[in-house]
């Protein structure tokens, strides 16, 4: 497959990888000048019209999305009894690979991952797609940092029922929801819970309900039985522990929609000091992994430190230690969350010493309020309700307390007291009868006053979704046609690009020169100085002079001609090629010579017996010896207390063995060979 071209249109160029269901190749499209991903079904699914449906209907789903963080297809088609899908190629890493490299050490940075993932998600929940298979393997990273959704290859309608009935298991088993595990319906919740499990293991570094086999995962998940997550990082809260409790739930019914979790990341986010601009900071993220942790580590800090102490002013004692501790998860070190600690206990003892006194005083009055009620002289006199007798008494007002007592016998006073009772109970109910008479009519009005404003509400609510329905729309035909205008400048300016890249490519021939000069060196191109001592240069036909300058030897000049017959030229030429030098003296008394460069600096030499560095500066000539040095033009001090010469001019331009004799008793007589 490799080099052929397929529809007249793709040159494949390598194989990128293979799956279970198709093979993808880098194709290059000759028509539009681009990178394209090529989907190829393996030949052996092709006589089965379920791979067939489910190939075309995953090129048929991505057409029809159009965001930023899904993998745009550009076409479906058969060529020679094969099934391809065209889509945009990515050049860079799965999540997967990213973080088997770098692991995010903040949770804010997960946080930020899954609310880009979630979005794009949502965006094909709109168009009734659930993707069923999240995971980072299926999440790519471009070169430039942006997050690609891909393979919808499992992908269905969400009130499709024709290729996945229920019974049928499709999915990632470590990041499957409970009904995929147990191959019940699916709905777009399937999806939350699946993006749960991925914010879990970008936060912890491990997944859920990962175990050691298959089937033991699926079983956790079944169970939905999983570690808090705060075990695995001291920076996690209790707010991540509520968006968990709220995603990763067995029952699909109690789990919160997409677009819900999506404003509780917002909020968590908004509380660890990033309010937005996600993707800007993701790019920095996944271009400089190192060095962005580094900075969110110091700006996070002053965060949680400006927090604690806010907190510190309202009084919140739970809270100011909560972000002091955060302070302290990030850098152990920091001196002022461990002054602000000390701070808080101080102030919690003087509170205990203030409760301690509080409740003593409290035991004090109560116990002199008693003393006074039962012991003291002054005490208020306790008072009792009249009795039964007493009521009877006033019925029966013919003869006086005592006469009354003495003629009725018991039996009567027990009739008086039944009648008595039966009479207050009378009473009663006609009291309760009259206030239900009169309060009916009033609870009656209430409720229908309570239905008459539910109605208007319910009107209000529906009328307030329609405009803000209606809203959304616009707003979504004014960004696709923002975006449309967007693309076909893009297009234009591209096309425009190529046309006047052919003018000036066909209007001026050009060669290529490939030069190297070591060590670092000036080097000039027809008077130009170029930025690199090696590199390659594209020139037009024609004659260059090449000239390169290195300060302790002459000058390389170069004369070349560019034309159809001599195209490329390379140069290669080191400065530094080291000579022997060996410096021989003839006198009475022992010498010191120097050798140094035009600018007045010494050389520096290295010794060849010993092969050590040493400054030729006032070296005294005790025996023969020789040196390695640079090969250049220099100059020559020599004194020996009577006699002194200096600046002798000593030329060594090429590489080979030099011996410098100098006859000091008969007065100089230099002789260099």
């Amino acid at each position: 497959m490799i080099g052929k071209l397929v529809k007249d249109k793709y040159e494949i160029k390598t194989e990128i990888g293979i799956g279970g269901m198709a093979r993808v190749f880098l194709a290059y499209d000759i028509f539009l000048k681009r990178d394209v991903a090529l989907k190829m079904l393996h030949p052996y699914l092709t006589t089965e019209k379920e791979h067939l449906v489910r190939f075309e209907r995953e090129a048929v789903l991505l057409a029809n999305l159009d965001h930023p963080n899904i993998i745009r297809v550009y076409e479906y088609f058969t060529y020679e009894s094969n099934y391809f899908i065209a889509s945009e190629y990515i050049k860079g890493e799965t999540l997967k690979e990213f973080l088997l490299k770098h692991k995010p050490k903040f949770p804010a940075i997960g946080m930020m991952i899954g609310y880009i993932i979630s979005d794009a998600i949502n965006y094909a929940h709109k168009h009734n797609i659930v993707h069923r298979d999240i995971k980072p393997e299926n999440i790519m990273i471009s070169s430039s940092g942006e997050l690609k959704v891909m393979d919808f290859g499992i992908a269905r309608i969400s009130n499709e029922s024709t290729l996945t009935s229920t019974g049928a298991v499709l999915g990632s088993p470590a990041y499957m929801s409970p009904e995929q595990a147990l191959g019940r319906d699916i709905t777009k919740k399937t999806d939350v819970f699946s993006i749960g499990i991925v914010l879990y293991q970008l936060i912890t570094g491990i997944s859920p309900f990962q175990s050691t086999t298959p089937i033991s995962t699926i079983r956790n998940i079944i169970r939905v039985h999983y570690d808090p997550a705060s075990r695995y990082n001291g920076l996690i809260d209790n707010s991540y522990e509520k968006l968990f409790s709220k995603v990763l739930l067995k029952d699909y019914n109690k789990r919160v929609e997409l677009s819900v979790l999506i404003e509780i990341i917002e909020d968590i986010l908004i509380k660890e000091g990033i309010k937005d601009g996600y993707e800007n900071e993701l790019k920095n993220f996944f271009t400089f992994p190192d060095k962005y942790q580094e900075d969110l580590g110091e700006k996070l800090v002053s965060y949680y430190y400006k927090k604690a102490l806010s907190f510190r002013k309202k009084h919140k004692t739970v809270l100011t230690l909560n972000y002091c501790n955060k302070v302290l998860e990030i850098d152990s070190n920091n001196v002022n969350a461990q002054v602000l600690i000390k701070k808080l206990k101080l102030y919690n003892k003087g509170k205990d010493i203030w409760k301690l006194l509080f409740t003593i005083t409290i035991v004090i009055s109560l116990f002199y309020f008693i003393w006074l009620t039962t012991f003291s002289a002054y005490s208020v006199p306790l008072t009792f309700k009249t009795s039964r007798i007493d009521d009877l008494y006033l019925k029966f007002n013919k003869v006086s307390k005592i006469l009354f007592l003495e003629s009725i016998s018991e039996d009567e006073l027990y009739l008086a007291q039944i009648i008595n009772n039966n009479e207050i109970k009378e009473r009663d109910k006609e009291k309760k009868d009259t206030f239900n008479k009169n309060n009916s009519e009033k609870i009656k009005d209430k409720k229908k006053e309570l239905a008459n404003k539910k109605l208007i509400n319910k009107e209000r609510i529906v009328k307030n979704r329609r405009i803000e329905k209606y809203r959304k729309k616009i707003k979504e035909k004014e960004l696709k046609e923002e975006l449309k205008k967007k693309e076909e400048k893009e297009k234009l300016e591209e096309i425009e690009k190529e046309k006047i890249e052919k003018v000036v490519i066909k209007s001026k021939k050009t060669g290529s020169l490939q030069f190297c000069f070591k060590p670092y060196a000036k080097v000039f191109i027809d008077g130009k100085k170029q930025e690199s001592s090696c590199t390659k240069v594209e020139l037009e036909y024609g004659k260059h002079i090449i000239l390169a300058e290195y300060p302790f030897a002459d000058k390389y000049v170069r004369k070349i001609e560019l034309n159809n017959n001599s195209k490329k030229f390379t140069i290669r030429y080191n400065f530094a090629k080291y000579s022997i030098v060996t410096i021989s003296l003839k006198s009475t008394v022992i010498p010191i010579f120097s050798l140094k460069r035009s600018d007045g600096k010494y050389i520096e030499a290295i010794e060849k017996r010993t092969k050590n560095k040493i400054i030729l500066k006032d070296i005294a000539y005790k025996t023969r010896k020789s040196y390695l040095i640079v090969p250049g033009v220099y100059f020559l001090d020599i004194h020996d207390g009577d006699i002194t010469y200096s600046n002798i001019r000593v030329s060594l331009k090429e590489k080979k063995d030099y011996k410098i004799f100098m006859d000091l008793i008969n007065e100089r007589k230099l002789k260099i060979y």
